[in-house]
């Protein structure tokens, strides 16, 4: 093990990866610089001891999971792991260190820090799925999302609502004072239909001056137009940028699953229906089609 150990210590010395060597019960056998850095403790006072001493439970639990896996299999594993410590996340390799028998004597960790990879890959999932203006989610997170909704209450039996919200005469704003004003005015309405409603619910963008919302856990329509009335009266409120002074009115169409449909495309469709007629009607309203509007 001395002749192991001593191995080890010239390889790892001056990498920039935390590397240690465990035992077959998880006690530290030998730690280079960079993790003796990085968790703060001198290694006479880590040495021999059991990782669970400097790891919370969950952390020790996944941790002898995959040394087990090590030792049963003789064979190397990755896998991503995300510190309780310090929220960064690093790629562990796990290999096996074997005697002359083959036998499977302790496990050498290399965990390499990949917390800006993530960050990026975090980064870039999130454009995939949000409006750039708004940072609200996209259509197609929201459609994701009713997707779900859907599914959960077809299987307990309950109902959920979609609203599509038009904005009023919103061209009007951009035509007059410039898509500058045009977007700060949206980003303000983004922030106010995000306050208007539950955090189990979804508001998206679907472009332009169009938005989505997802009421998950509704009991009633008149859960639906509750929320519908609140936000209307949060759009009326005056919306200032810089110097200037905006009112805004929007039409809502609203669809009740099962009621109004049972996919989400057809719920979107209905929705959509019954916006128009609200803008038909003059607009500032909040519409749900009829049962007879519905069949024709």
């Amino acid at each position: 093990m001395e002749e192991i150990k001593e191995r080890y210590r010239s390889l790892v010395e001056s990498t920039d990866d935390s590397v240690y060597l465990v035992d077959k019960e998880c006690r530290f056998l030998y730690l280079n610089p960079k993790y003796l850095a990085r968790i703060g403790i001198p290694e006479e006072k880590i040495l021999g001891k059991h990782y669970s001493e400097f790891h919370s439970p969950v952390e020790t639990k996944e941790f002898q999971e995959k040394i087990e896996q090590v030792i049963k299999t003789g064979c190397s594993i990755q896998y991503e792991h995300r510190s309780k410590r310090d929220n960064r996340y690093f790629l562990r390799t796990l290999s096996p260190v074997k005697n002359q028998r083959g036998e499977t004597i302790a496990v050498t960790v290399i965990s390499k820090d990949i917390t800006q990879i993530k960050e990026i890959q975090n980064q870039l999932s999130f454009l995939a799925t949000h409006d750039l203006l708004t940072f609200l989610p996209n259509r197609a997170l929201f459609m994701d999302r009713l997707k779900m909704a859907i599914a959960y209450a077809k299987r307990y039996n309950q109902r959920l609502a979609v609203m599509l919200i038009d904005l009023d005469n919103f061209k009007e704003i951009n035509d007059t004072y410039g898509h500058g004003v045009g977007d700060e005015v949206l980003r303000i309405i983004g922030k106010k239909l995000r306050g208007s409603i539950r955090e189990s619910d979804t508001v998206a963008r679907m472009g332009g001056d169009e938005f989505l919302v997802l009421l998950p856990y509704i009991k009633s329509e008149e859960d639906a137009f509750v929320v519908a009335n609140h936000i209307q009266e949060r759009l009326r409120e005056l919306i200032k940028v810089e110097d200037k002074q905006f009112k805004v009115s929007a039409s809502i169409g609203i669809s009740i699953y099962p009621d109004d449909g049972e996919e989400a495309e057809e719920l979107l469709k209905n929705a959509d229906k019954a916006m128009y007629l609200a803008k038909l009607e003059g607009g500032n309203a909040f519409k749900r089609l009829s049962k007879v509007l519905l069949s024709s």
